[in-house]
């Protein structure tokens, strides 16, 4: 599948509905890959995950999911909405388009917009999932 045609979704679930939200993912869309699994490190209840899906197949949308995009040498999933927020550079409220993020600061977690500020999840990958057809 063409990469332009694709789009990146995050569920989040809990490790006690895991089995249910992958099921019900497999179930809900055709998945172009496979299901990246994450694990909140600071709190290992939380489970977030991550998969590709044809654009023109991303409704109805299951609840508590959005879509997310990837900095993959950084290991970074993040909201277009958090990005925007980065942008703003160090937070001081101007938006400078030249201004450059420091993806490190942000490796291997989840960054997502809660109100007006960004919140960061490190997470781990717990593991991969091959959705059944």
């Amino acid at each position: 599948m063409d990469f332009a045609q694709r789009q990146l979704l995050c569920t989040f679930t809990t490790l006690a509905e895991l089995e249910f939200e992958l099921a019900a993912i497999a179930r809900t869309y055709k998945v172009d890959g496979d299901i990246y699994v994450l694990q909140n490190q600071d709190v290992p209840e939380d489970i977030y995950l991550t998969y590709n899906v044809r654009r023109d197949m991303v409704t109805p949308r299951r609840p508590k999911t959005i879509s997310v995009h990837r900095k993959k040498d950084y290991n970074v999933i993040y909201s277009i909405n958090a990005l925007n927020l980065m942008a703003v550079g160090d937070f001081s409220g101007s938006l400078n388009p030249r201004h450059e993020i420091d993806w490190d600061r942000y490796r291997n977690s989840l960054v997502v917009v809660n109100g007006k500020s960004i919140t960061v999840f490190p997470t781990v990958l717990l593991k991969i999932v091959r959705p059944t057809k």
